[in-house]
């Protein structure tokens, strides 16, 4: 990954942690503007997310840079401008069928 990207990609990630630690205390106006201006220098850029990440092995959830759990949808989404929607693979699909005739 390009260097200007990961760098970028660290600010995001900081400015995330630093608004859900003192939200009470800080403008939100601030760092909302401060996030939007380097999400849109990010913007057309390829991003990985890279290193190790906790993951439950049952729910899935996902422990953050403060300790706390969270769906790995929405730690994806806290460090990347993506968005998820839900449907279900054809053999999912297939099972829960089954579930609804039982």
């Amino acid at each position: 990954m390009d260097e200007k990207i990961r760098t970028l990609t660290r600010l995001i990630a900081l400015i995330q942690v630093l608004h859900e630690r003192f939200k009470s205390r800080v403008s939100t106006n601030h760092l909302k503007t401060a996030l939007y201006s380097l999400r849109e220098l990010l913007k057309g850029e390829t991003i990985t997310l890279g290193g190790f990440v906790t993951i439950c092995a049952t729910c899935k959830k996902v422990k953050n840079e403060l300790e706390r759990w969270s769906p790995v949808e929405q730690y994806i989404e806290q460090r990347i401008d993506i968005q998820f929607s839900h449907g279900l693979c054809p053999t999912c699909h297939d099972e829960a069928l089954l579930e609804l005739e039982e």
